[in-house]
């Protein structure tokens, strides 16, 4: 019983910094926004490029060009880029998994 209540204070100490978390909403956002899309130049062969807007994150503001053809992604190009270490090594990989 004598371990018992500085444990259970010690918890709710613990706790505390926990409840009180209140995550940034401007650091790294997610939009929903309609991009506009454009015609790829070989539009005959039913590509379609959509272009996505400019989204800014804690490292800087990224844009994301994406070719369709048909429902499937055939190619990814990021038109702006953060100039941070973790970006650039992070980025190719991204692109190849997509």
């Amino acid at each position: 019983m004598k371990r018992a209540i500085p444990v259970l204070v010690l918890s709710a100490v613990g706790l505390i910094p926990v409840w009180r978390y209140e995550p940034s909403l401007g650091t790294a956002t997610t939009e929903a926004a309609t991009p506009a899309s454009t015609p790829s130049a070989a539009a005959g062969s039913g590509n379609t490029v959509v272009k996505g807007p400019t989204v800014q994150t804690e490292k800087g503001p990224v844009q994301v060009e994406v070719t369709f053809q048909g429902s499937r992604i055939t190619a990814v190009k990021l038109l702006q880029q953060p100039n941070h270490p973790q970006t650039t090594a992070a980025v190719p990989k991204l692109v190849a998994e997509t």
